[in-house]
């Protein structure tokens, strides 16, 4: 119903990111991240067929692991928080379930 004539007046085809583009966005969504010995090319490699949205979800729920580790560990410096390659893996594993 959404498609008939008329409802909308363009519409655009977006290809899902290339190997170099799903590694851009992971750079830029990872910008304000404080990593820890995370190989990004890693997971550009371990995405493929993923969107934009989704690789800014990775990034976002690997933050939050981190954050979860930190609480659970009874950090006391916020500052000290590291977004590791285990956060990533948490991230990715819980992704790929909501995936289907």
């Amino acid at each position: 119903a959404l498609l008939r004539a008329g409802r909308l007046d363009l519409q655009l085809k977006i290809d899902l990111p290339d190997l170099e583009s799903r590694l851009s966005i992971l750079r830029v969504h990872s910008q304000q991240r404080p990593l820890h010995e995370v190989d990004l090319t890693v997971w550009a490699n371990q995405t493929e067929g993923w969107n934009g949205a989704e690789l800014a979800l990775l990034t976002n729920q690997a933050a939050l692991e981190a954050i979860r580790r930190y609480r659970a560990e009874g950090g006391q410096d916020p500052s000290s928080i590291q977004v590791t390659t285990a956060d990533f893996t948490m991230a990715y594993q819980a992704l790929l379930e909501q995936r289907g």
